[in-house]
């Protein structure tokens, strides 16, 4: 991961955006007034284009209300139109597109002393999964069995981690796919995303390698850690109950899958404090097996909370949710591997590109 110089060509970023598979015109991109994609872990990333709300013949809304003219052939644009986002500077690497996701709203604006302006939003392909709630059950299936049936259903491929322990009876309580899922998926530390046309449902990927790095303050413009032992426990118990043999069921957990490159743990940190066991009763286990899958899970998920961090850098196509990235520059606690949960990656004509992001960090 080579280090260039900070705020080269700051603003000039490179902007490539497809509309139905068409790319947008040098010329028409001149109408570009700023763009944003908020990428996250827990709900559908967002995207917003601002446009100008007025053509060179004086027409108002000319991308929405009339042939529109960023390709000559093309209808005008409309809720359900594929929208896809690149965005780097010359000295970061060509990745994959920040967003592929569908236009869902058009927000003009008209004040009077200033011409009017256009903004498109749009979500990826998650949004379809939170368009109406059900209640329904899934018998004597995996969660990543349910993922794929749900996946389908939303006309997206599927390409799921294998859960492998298989679910006698499991409740979708009045919830939209989206919230069940999510759920499904925080009992057994599992993320879902969604690539272009498939949803993707895996383990958190906190121990995948760092994708970029980034050196303070040459790479780094801001960055605000925090670390604290306050939700960090020795010991995590789940405990259940079998209906069938009429016994209790326990599982439990006492270290994390990977210290993404640290040594010190928070149960470490907090030795010096009382013994701190985290039992949850509330949830519907009725089998060791799945009793210690979510005793792991949940002990996985405190332990990344050890260190959660708020950062600003220039522009970075590499930075985005689900990644894992490295910090340097910043002293021995708090440089090594973090987790990204969020990355909001904005660029304006007059301040070029930002990337803005959160992460967490399970070890030092």
């Amino acid at each position: 991961m080579p280090e260039e110089p900070l705020f080269q060509s700051v603003l000039h970023p490179e902007v490539q955006i497809r509309i139905n598979g068409r790319e947008m015109s040098d010329q028409n991109r001149r109408d570009l007034i700023s763009l944003s994609v908020d990428q996250t872990t827990q709900i559908p990333s967002m995207f917003t284009l601002e446009l100008a709300g007025m053509g060179e013949d004086g027409s108002v809304l000319p991308w929405i209300e009339r042939r529109s003219s960023w390709h000559h052939h093309a209808s005008p644009l409309a809720i359900g139109d594929e929208v896809e986002i690149w965005l780097r500077y010359a000295n970061t690497p060509s990745v994959a597109p920040l967003i592929q996701g569908e236009i869902t709203g058009f927000e003009p604006e008209f004040v009077w002393n200033r011409t009017p302006s256009l903004l498109i939003r749009g979500y990826d392909r998650r949004h379809r999964l939170q368009r109406a709630k059900q209640i329904r059950t899934f018998l004597n299936q995996t969660d990543s069995a349910i993922a794929t049936q749900i996946a389908t259903e939303a006309g997206l491929a599927a390409n799921v981690t294998d859960t492998k322990i298989e679910h006698e009876y499991v409740l979708q309580a009045n919830q939209t796919d989206l919230e069940f899922l999510q759920e499904r998926a925080k009992q057994i530390h599992y993320e879902m995303l969604v690539e272009h046309k498939t949803l993707i449902f895996r383990p958190v990927a906190n121990a995948a390698p760092a994708t970029v790095k980034l050196v303070w303050p040459s790479h780094l413009s801001e960055f605000y850690p925090r670390l604290s032992v306050m939700r960090q426990v020795d010991q995590v118990l789940v405990k259940g109950w079998d209906i069938q043999q009429k016994t209790s069921v326990v599982g439990q957990a006492t270290s994390s899958a990977t210290k993404m490159g640290g040594t010190k743990t928070g149960k470490d940190l907090g030795n010096r404090f009382a013994t701190a066991v985290e039992c949850q009763t509330d949830r519907a286990v009725t089998t060791s097996a799945t009793a210690a899958q979510v005793a792991a899970a949940t002990y996985n998920r405190l332990a990344l909370t050890l260190i959660e961090a708020e950062g600003v850098c220039q522009g970075n196509p590499a930075v985005r949710a689900g990644a894992v990235i490295e910090i340097a520059g910043v002293g021995e606690h708090f440089s090594g591997l973090y987790y990204v949960t969020t990355a909001t990656h904005r660029c304006h004509a007059q301040t070029g590109y930002q990337t803005h992001f959160t992460v967490q960090r399970n070890a030092l």
